[in-house]
């Protein structure tokens, strides 16, 4: 016998189901009747904001935004992607599937490695026809002010640093500091360190710390070098009651 192939396609002009029925007749066998039936579907995104605010970030630290993700057509709506201008700011999803009216929270996290005032975008592309790369903008500030856990490297670039609070090197964390460095200790904070502290200033290229309350290395149980680097009571030479040079 012999077989026949065909394809059938639905293209709806608007959201809504569509039923119909196929009927085919044979010359010797007589009719054939199929039923057919499909979706047609107009997802549209939505978000809660269309601008997140990440206020003051300090240096080597992190800020957490979230937003609402809907689907408000019908239908099933693919999120295939979401992309951002900055490699410092990461979403919790990249992609996923939104039933009608369904919402999905995701989060966006940003790390602050410059000092300033910054702006980003955040592209979600979707399966909606009419806003396939909704854009979200993200704005926020990267601050000098450092307190609380830190870790990672203090850049010359962003050099003053002010210590706002007590300041910990967690057990196991490394913390850098360029040379050319400047850091004034305020509100008679202590600094902790509890990992590892590498303060390597080069010759004529020193690290300064002032307004030094304390510097604690008690429980420290790893590398602490201090290379070129002067310590001060007070805002700087001549001032305060003291000052060490390594």
């Amino acid at each position: 016998g012999q077989t026949l192939s065909f394809t059938v396609s639905l293209s709806p002009t608007e959201p809504g189901y569509y039923t119909n029925l196929l009927s085919a007749t044979g010359t010797i066998f007589g009719e054939l009747e199929i039923g057919i039936e499909g979706e047609g579907t107009l997802v549209e995104i939505n978000t809660s904001v269309d601008t997140l605010y990440f206020g003051d970030v300090p240096i080597t630290q992190t800020n957490e935004q979230c937003l609402v993700i809907t689907n408000d057509g019908s239908g099933t709506m693919l999120v295939a992607d979401i992309q951002s201008t900055s490699s410092y700011l990461t979403s919790s999803q990249t992609s996923f599937s939104l039933v009608q009216d369904g919402l999905n929270e995701v989060c966006f996290t940003f790390e602050a490695t410059l000092a300033g005032d910054w702006e980003e975008t955040i592209t979600i592309y979707s399966s909606d026809p009419n806003n396939g790369a909704h854009q979200i903008v993200c704005v926020g500030t990267s601050i000098s002010e450092i307190g609380g856990n830190v870790s990672g490297t203090l850049g010359a670039i962003n050099s003053p640093y002010y210590v706002v609070e007590d300041l910990l090197v967690p057990d196991g964390q490394i913390l850098s500091i360029e040379p050319g460095v400047e850091i004034f200790v305020q509100n008679n904070s202590n600094i902790t360190v509890e990992g590892s502290l590498y303060a390597n200033g080069i010759e004529g290229d020193s690290i300064y710390f002032f307004n030094v309350n304390e510097i604690i290395f008690a429980q420290a149980d790893n590398t602490i070098t201090f290379d070129y680097c002067n310590l001060y009571k007070g805002e700087g030479e001549g001032e305060g009651e003291g000052e060490a040079n390594y």
